[in-house]
Protein backbone atom coordinates (compact mmCIF):
# COMPACT_ATOMS: atom_id res chain seq x y z
CA UNK A 1 0.00 0.00 0.00
CA UNK A 2 1.48 3.49 -1.30
CA UNK A 3 2.22 5.92 1.69
CA UNK A 4 0.74 8.43 2.00
CA UNK A 5 -1.88 6.67 0.61
CA UNK A 6 -3.03 7.34 -3.04
CA UNK A 7 -5.65 5.17 -5.33
CA UNK A 8 -4.16 6.33 -8.48
CA UNK A 9 -0.90 4.77 -7.21
CA UNK A 10 -2.83 2.02 -5.73
CA UNK A 11 -4.50 0.78 -9.11
CA UNK A 12 -0.85 1.82 -10.65
CA UNK A 13 0.81 -1.13 -8.24
CA UNK A 14 -1.89 -3.56 -8.67
CA UNK A 15 -1.79 -2.84 -12.45
CA UNK A 16 1.77 -3.35 -12.47
CA UNK A 17 1.77 -6.67 -9.90
CA UNK A 18 -0.94 -8.12 -11.93
CA UNK A 19 1.07 -7.34 -15.57
CA UNK A 20 -2.08 -5.69 -17.34
CA UNK A 21 -3.68 -2.31 -16.75
CA UNK A 22 -5.97 -0.91 -14.90
CA UNK A 23 -8.38 1.67 -15.68
CA UNK A 24 -11.51 3.12 -13.51
CA UNK A 25 -14.21 5.08 -15.06
CA UNK A 26 -17.84 5.88 -14.45
CA UNK A 27 -20.64 4.20 -15.84
CA UNK A 28 -22.45 6.28 -18.09
CA UNK A 29 -25.35 8.24 -16.23
CA UNK A 30 -28.28 5.52 -16.04
CA UNK A 31 -26.51 2.34 -17.58
CA UNK A 32 -26.25 0.47 -14.83
CA UNK A 33 -28.76 0.41 -11.86
CA UNK A 34 -28.46 2.37 -8.59
CA UNK A 35 -27.94 -0.91 -6.91
CA UNK A 36 -24.74 -2.35 -8.99
CA UNK A 37 -22.36 0.83 -7.71
CA UNK A 38 -18.90 -1.07 -9.13
CA UNK A 39 -17.73 -3.48 -11.14
CA UNK A 40 -14.73 -5.06 -12.24
CA UNK A 41 -14.67 -6.05 -16.16
CA UNK A 42 -11.15 -8.29 -16.51
CA UNK A 43 -10.80 -8.03 -20.63
CA UNK A 44 -7.95 -9.18 -22.83
CA UNK A 45 -5.95 -6.35 -22.73
CA UNK A 46 -6.37 -5.20 -19.39
CA UNK A 47 -8.79 -4.60 -16.02
CA UNK A 48 -11.51 -2.11 -15.71
CA UNK A 49 -13.40 -0.83 -12.74
CA UNK A 50 -16.31 0.97 -13.02
CA UNK A 51 -18.47 2.65 -10.86
CA UNK A 52 -21.60 4.73 -10.88
CA UNK A 53 -20.72 8.18 -12.20
CA UNK A 54 -22.84 9.75 -8.74
CA UNK A 55 -20.22 7.88 -6.71
CA UNK A 56 -17.58 10.30 -5.13
CA UNK A 57 -14.82 10.88 -2.71
CA UNK A 58 -14.94 8.48 0.20
CA UNK A 59 -17.57 6.52 -1.06
CA UNK A 60 -15.94 5.91 -4.59
CA UNK A 61 -12.20 5.01 -2.99
CA UNK A 62 -14.54 2.29 -1.16
CA UNK A 63 -15.93 1.23 -4.12
CA UNK A 64 -12.70 1.01 -6.18
CA UNK A 65 -11.10 -0.92 -3.61
CA UNK A 66 -13.70 -3.58 -3.57
CA UNK A 67 -13.09 -4.09 -7.08
CA UNK A 68 -9.16 -4.27 -6.02
CA UNK A 69 -9.96 -7.07 -3.29
CA UNK A 70 -11.84 -8.83 -6.32
CA UNK A 71 -9.14 -8.66 -8.49
CA UNK A 72 -6.13 -9.26 -6.00
CA UNK A 73 -8.40 -12.05 -4.12
CA UNK A 74 -8.25 -13.86 -8.03
CA UNK A 75 -12.30 -13.99 -7.50
CA UNK A 76 -14.79 -15.66 -10.17
CA UNK A 77 -18.35 -14.35 -10.92
CA UNK A 78 -20.44 -15.51 -8.78
CA UNK A 79 -23.98 -16.96 -8.67
CA UNK A 80 -25.51 -13.16 -7.95
CA UNK A 81 -25.28 -13.13 -11.98
CA UNK A 82 -24.67 -10.25 -14.32
CA UNK A 83 -27.26 -7.28 -13.93
CA UNK A 84 -29.95 -7.12 -16.35
CA UNK A 85 -29.17 -3.69 -17.45
CA UNK A 86 -25.66 -4.90 -18.80
CA UNK A 87 -27.00 -7.83 -20.61
CA UNK A 88 -30.00 -5.23 -22.13
CA UNK A 89 -26.97 -3.00 -23.30
CA UNK A 90 -25.49 -5.54 -25.57
CA UNK A 91 -22.09 -5.20 -24.40
CA UNK A 92 -21.86 -8.93 -23.52
CA UNK A 93 -23.43 -10.07 -26.98
CA UNK A 94 -19.88 -10.81 -27.90
CA UNK A 95 -18.36 -12.34 -24.98
CA UNK A 96 -18.79 -15.94 -25.31
CA UNK A 97 -20.44 -17.04 -21.92
CA UNK A 98 -17.95 -20.32 -21.60
CA UNK A 99 -14.87 -17.85 -22.06
CA UNK A 100 -12.12 -16.96 -19.27
CA UNK A 101 -13.34 -13.27 -19.72
CA UNK A 102 -17.19 -13.74 -19.02
CA UNK A 103 -16.48 -15.96 -15.70
CA UNK A 104 -13.86 -13.50 -14.28
CA UNK A 105 -16.26 -10.46 -15.21
CA UNK A 106 -18.20 -10.09 -11.83
CA UNK A 107 -20.45 -7.02 -10.84
CA UNK A 108 -20.70 -5.70 -7.38
CA UNK A 109 -24.01 -6.32 -6.02
CA UNK A 110 -26.06 -5.69 -1.85
CA UNK A 111 -25.07 -9.54 -2.21
CA UNK A 112 -23.48 -9.90 0.78
CA UNK A 113 -24.41 -13.19 1.92
CA UNK A 114 -21.78 -14.21 -1.28
CA UNK A 115 -18.33 -15.67 0.38
CA UNK A 116 -16.11 -13.34 -2.51
CA UNK A 117 -18.91 -10.33 -1.88
CA UNK A 118 -17.65 -10.68 2.00
CA UNK A 119 -14.23 -11.42 1.66
CA UNK A 120 -13.90 -8.23 -0.90
CA UNK A 121 -15.61 -6.32 1.62
CA UNK A 122 -13.41 -7.09 4.57
CA UNK A 123 -10.27 -6.16 2.44
CA UNK A 124 -11.67 -2.94 0.63
CA UNK A 125 -12.84 -2.05 4.04
CA UNK A 126 -9.03 -2.71 5.96
CA UNK A 127 -7.67 -0.79 2.57
CA UNK A 128 -9.50 2.13 3.53
CA UNK A 129 -8.56 1.98 7.41
CA UNK A 130 -4.88 2.13 5.93
CA UNK A 131 -5.37 4.95 3.77
CA UNK A 132 -7.25 6.95 6.45
CA UNK A 133 -4.46 6.71 8.46
CA UNK A 134 -2.24 7.20 6.03
CA UNK A 135 -3.40 10.38 4.21
CA UNK A 136 -1.54 12.23 1.81
CA UNK A 137 -0.34 15.81 2.60
CA UNK A 138 -2.14 18.09 0.43
CA UNK A 139 -1.67 21.36 2.37
CA UNK A 140 -6.10 21.82 2.34
CA UNK A 141 -7.51 22.86 5.10
CA UNK A 142 -10.71 21.18 4.12
CA UNK A 143 -9.04 17.56 3.59
CA UNK A 144 -7.42 18.00 6.77
CA UNK A 145 -10.62 18.73 8.84
CA UNK A 146 -12.63 15.51 7.10
CA UNK A 147 -9.40 13.54 7.92
CA UNK A 148 -9.37 14.84 11.64
CA UNK A 149 -13.60 13.89 11.63
CA UNK A 150 -12.72 10.11 10.14
CA UNK A 151 -9.74 8.90 11.29
CA UNK A 152 -9.28 11.10 14.48
CA UNK A 153 -5.27 10.28 16.07
CA UNK A 154 -5.15 7.56 18.16
CA UNK A 155 -8.07 5.89 16.47
CA UNK A 156 -8.08 2.58 13.98
CA UNK A 157 -11.40 1.99 12.71
CA UNK A 158 -12.81 -1.59 13.67
CA UNK A 159 -10.30 -2.15 16.37
CA UNK A 160 -11.80 -0.97 19.33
Amino acid sequence: MPEPFDLDELCRRVAEQRGRPLSVVAWPRGFMPSSVTGSCMPTGDGDVIYHQPWATGLHRTQIVLHEIAHLVCGHLSHAAGVPKALVASGLLDQIDPDSDLFRHMFARHDNYGDEQEQEAEVLASLMLEYALAHPPNVGDPLVSRLHAALAPAGRRFGRG
